[in-house]
């Protein structure tokens, strides 16, 4: 049985573990805010002490969206450092997973997180979505826009010129925080 969230604050700020899905469908990608927030991000949450970082992103898009998912596969590794009201330090796993065949893509409200909201955001317009934190959404754009829109055949080879990419690590820095990731597909 699973734990508690594996996050904790300390004096001046908190620190997070966090499973996220970048589920594609038709040249979009889903994204989720709450209300009041003003941002969007990727649906997922934070995972438990004792989970595998699968089975709480299922746990999670379960919860949020009220479907199963299939496993998706590792995708990107994530460290966002960034100020909020307070230093935040986050580390996600993002897993790639494609919509399900049979699903209808508007079928985004079974979920219990109350005020959550879901949306499909055209890839190549993500430049214009309020996506926060900053620095997240930076190397987030970067990795998409490399990596999935590039893509005819959904997970695999997405780098246009480049067959069987197997790793690729960059850093990106904003005015609001530090974000540092590891992507790799195949």
């Amino acid at each position: 049985m699973a734990g508690h969230d594996i996050s904790w604050n300390a004096p001046g700020g908190t620190f997070n573990l966090r499973v996220a899905a970048v589920i594609s469908h038709d040249q979009k990608v889903l994204l989720c805010t709450v209300d009041g927030l003003g941002y969007w991000f990727l649906p997922g949450g934070r995972v438990r002490f004792g989970e595998p970082a699968q089975r709480a992103l299922s746990r999670e898009l379960a919860e949020e969206l009220g479907h199963q998912f299939p496993a998706g596969r590792l995708a990107l590794v994530l460290e966002n450092i960034y100020w909020d009201s307070s230093l935040q330090h986050e580390v996600g796993f993002y897993y790639r997973l494609a919509w399900p065949p049979g699903l209808a893509d508007s079928d985004l409200d079974r979920g219990t997180e109350p005020g959550h909201r879901f949306q499909w955001a055209a890839i190549s317009e993500l430049g214009s979505v309020p996506l926060s934190p900053l620095a997240w959404s930076l190397s987030f754009r970067t990795w998409v826009m490399t990596s999935v829109m590039y893509s005819s055949t959904g997970p695999g080879p997405a780098v246009p010129g480049r067959k069987g990419c197997s790793a690729r690590s960059w850093d990106r820095h904003a005015h609001r925080g530090h974000a540092r990731g590891v992507m790799s597909w195949s």
